[in-house]
């Protein structure tokens, strides 16, 4: 099919519109690729550097709030941040992503719950009138008189108690 493509782009010279759309095609895939690695580069330069500006942070809110600030203290808070930094580093996008998934299926559940109800169909009419197999509903004509129905489920009525 490739090979067919080509020689349909080959026999109209179709080669410099096609290749202008190619070119077009690869600028925006470039363009997708280079920002998305720019994210990635921010992502990662943050990782590194935001646990020494949390702990900074903690450092200066600790001591204007009258701690002395030794070297126990220190190396103690700089280890539980280190741990938290690694248990939140993976379970934080894991519990974004459930929680993006919760409200998704919140919503399917809500919409369900919102549909308008269904109301009883007729026993009597759906078995005068349709007669269902599986997926397909297939109207069938009333050709019976009354009568001719009464009689019909006399004999009905009697091979079933039999």
């Amino acid at each position: 099919e490739i090979i067919a493509g080509m020689r349909v782009i080959k026999m109209y010279a179709w080669e410099q519109p096609f290749a202008q759309l190619v070119a077009t095609a690869r600028k925006c895939e470039v363009k997708h690729i280079r920002s998305s690695n720019f994210l990635k580069g921010v992502n990662l330069s943050v990782y590194f550097v935001i646990l020494r500006v949390i702990v900074y942070a903690c450092f200066v809110t600790y001591i204007l709030m009258g701690g002395k600030l030794t070297a126990e203290t220190a190396f103690a808070t700089i280890a539980y941040f280190n741990a938290m930094r690694w248990s939140m580093a993976k379970n934080v996008p894991l519990a974004i992503a459930a929680l993006s998934e919760l409200i998704i299926v919140l919503k399917r559940i809500q919409n369900f719950l919102l549909l308008e109800e269904i109301s009883k169909l007729d026993v009597k009419e759906e078995l005068d009138e349709t007669c269902i197999s599986g997926e397909n509903e297939i109207k069938m004509e009333n050709t019976f008189s009354n009568e001719e129905k009464g009689v019909f489920m006399d004999k009905m009525s009697v091979r079933w108690n039999n």
